[in-house]
């Protein structure tokens, strides 16, 4: 095949030549696809790749061909610059799919569905935000001064709620003995 197509038909095409005649082989191609894209480090949270939020290295990325099985048909991984390709690819329908690497979790969506033409590209970028902790102690405020000085001892057993911005609780967890919590 030549560079950057792909084969339609087979490669090898048995022929038979009659004495004196003429024998055909046609062999078709198109031109391949391409799926580019960067993961990238969403400081900010806004699904979009401003500078100074850097691509993310080693990120692993799959490539699902949407036939009737769906299937996994390539993966890969970002290289240092957070950017990745998958190259050669026959027209059809594509979803990219990106897997969260550990201490992130996604500010856009894990999955992008893209029509490949003949000698088309398409894109699909995807952002990550680090992931927090949040902690603290419950504590007998013995001065009312709301900060745990000392000999004001922790409190065990208390449920913490974990609340979203409508106030809905996203997380509960209960404070050790020394009243700490994570």
């Amino acid at each position: 095949d030549p560079d950057g197509y792909v084969s339609t038909t087979a490669n090898d095409v048995p022929v038979v030549l009659p004495d004196g005649g003429v024998g055909i082989a046609d062999f078709g191609d198109h031109q391949s696809a391409a799926i580019t894209g960067v993961v990238f480090e969403d400081i900010n949270g806004d699904a979009v790749q401003e500078i100074g939020e850097s691509g993310l290295k080693e990120v692993i990325i799959e490539l699902v061909l949407l036939d009737d099985g769906g299937n996994v048909v390539a993966t890969t991984t970002t290289d240092l610059n957070g950017a990745y390709i998958f190259p050669n690819l026959e027209p059809g329908n594509y979803t990219v799919r990106e897997i969260d690497p550990d201490g992130y979790t996604s500010s856009t969506d894990n999955q992008v569905t893209l029509t490949m033409v003949s000698g088309g590209s398409g894109t699909a970028n995807f952002g990550d935000l680090k992931t927090g902790q949040i902690s603290g102690t419950v504590f007998d405020d013995f001065y009312g001064d709301s900060s745990m000085g000392p000999g004001e001892p922790g409190i065990g057993s208390v449920t913490i709620e974990l609340l979203d911005s409508d106030g809905t609780v996203v997380a509960t967890t209960t404070t050790t003995v020394n009243g700490s919590y994570i």
